[in-house]
């Protein structure tokens, strides 16, 4: 009998190999599917493999936006360590609302307030954010900075992160003797310890991938119109076709052939077929996914902007777990109309009514750029108010400067 794979609601450790192999493959883009896919018809002698042959985009096909690449790592290594989707959810939000350098210069209480989240679930996302790489990510000042690094080098409770926690101001100060009297400890072994201390990041990011960072993009999916009825496509002519080697079949059944080879045939043969069945559902799982959010957000297809919608709402319309869901669409790029489009671009919370996120910073945008005189940031959310879309003027801001755009006064 061929394996059969099950898919469960999350995978757990007591998933059967069957469906941990399939979790693996789903977070794979076509590109590095197609390596791994490659590697494994290396291994494995009774498994073929043919192509794949290349895609060409059409020649109208705008270049890839330059990929936010550190907040897409963010996101991702973010699933991976988190189960709640509200936790996620609101850790997009906070890892959104990062700076350049990796700091996290807003209050919680001002981002539950933008975003619309009780108090505690930030705190909850701060907590998950910071735990992920590098340390010290989403600090909120230098001291926090310094002590999540050591936290993470199991450094708590030794010379240096008492100095950072207790005596930040004569750290800052230089102030060796007044430590050493503080902390009670020789003046010597604070000297060791500060030089300890000039080991660490001043900045969250330093060394880490920053915006600058280009990849060559493989899209994952096609998305066009064709007799005037949208339609989506799966890039399987990038992926290889596999199949198991029919003589290999024929000597796992040969009783002729010692049992010793014929069992290590079996399993290879299992082993080959059960990626052939995940690779499967890997394509039936993206393609039932990529076309409920492409059909969903029609109008930005024609012209318009994307619409609120939330991995929680694919999940419910498709029958697969949200987690499902995020797995599938992290690190995947569609070829659409209005050029190379991340999927997960077109999953936006809700920042105002019905409008996403992307879909408020365009409008901000665009009365930017259609002002007569500069407008404020409360004239803006005042404008905004008018069009129906009631908003933050500290959310004004934000999309303001990730827009680059100086404030009013600076513009005058």
């Amino acid at each position: 009998m061929k394996p059969q794979l099950k898919l469960g609601p999350q995978v757990r450790p007591g998933l059967a190999p069957q469906q941990q192999l399939f979790f693996r493959l789903l977070c794979l883009p076509v590109s590095a599917l197609r390596e791994y896919l490659e590697e494994q018809a290396e291994e494995n002698p009774v498994l073929e493999i043919t192509g794949p042959e290349e895609v060409v985009l059409p020649a109208s096909q705008p270049e890839p936006e330059r990929a936010d690449s550190f907040r897409e790592l963010l996101k991702e290594e973010l699933r991976l360590k988190v189960d709640s989707s509200e936790i996620v959810e609101a850790g997009d939000y906070l890892i959104e609302n990062l700076e350049e350098d990796g700091f996290l210069k807003l209050s919680l209480e001002e981002l539950a307030e933008a975003g619309g989240y009780p108090v505690k679930r930030m705190r909850q996302a701060l907590k998950a954010v910071q735990s992920l790489e590098p340390a010290g990510v989403a600090a909120r000042d230098f001291q926090e900075l310094f002590l999540l690094q050591l936290e993470r080098k199991k450094a708590r409770g030794s010379l240096p992160y008492g100095i950072i926690k207790h005596c930040w101001k004569e750290f800052c100060q230089g102030n060796e003797r007044e430590i050493a009297r503080r902390l009670k400890r020789p003046v010597s072994e604070v000297k060791q310890a500060l030089q300890e201390l000039l080991c660490l990041r001043v900045h969250p990011l330093s060394g880490y991938l920053r915006n600058s960072y280009h990849r060559t993009l493989q899209v994952d999916g096609l998305v066009r119109y064709q007799d005037g009825r949208l339609r989506v496509s799966l890039c399987e002519n990038y992926m290889p076709v596999l199949w198991v080697n029919p003589e290999y079949l024929k000597l796992a059944r040969d009783l002729t052939v010692p049992g010793q080879q014929r069992r290590f045939l079996k399993a290879k043969i299992s082993e080959a077929e059960t990626l052939i069945l995940a690779v499967e559902q890997w394509k039936v799982t993206h393609q039932r996914i990529f076309e409920e959010i492409v059909f969903s957000q029609e109008s930005y297809w024609r012209g318009g902007m994307i619409r609120s919608l939330t991995e929680q709402e694919i999940a419910t319309r498709t029958g697969f777990h949200v987690s499902t869901v995020s797995r599938a669409v992290a690190g995947k790029y569609l070829a659409t109309p209005r050029g190379i489009v991340p999927v997960r671009h077109l999953l936006s919370r809700c920042s105002a009514g019905q409008l996403s996120q992307a879909g408020l910073k365009e409008m901000i945008r665009r009365l930017l750029s259609s002002e007569t005189r500069p407008l404020s940031d409360r004239q803006l959310a005042q404008k905004l108010g008018e069009m129906g879309v009631s908003v933050a003027v500290r959310t004004v801001n934000k999309y303001r400067t990730r827009l680059q755009v100086p404030n009013s006064y600076q513009r005058q």
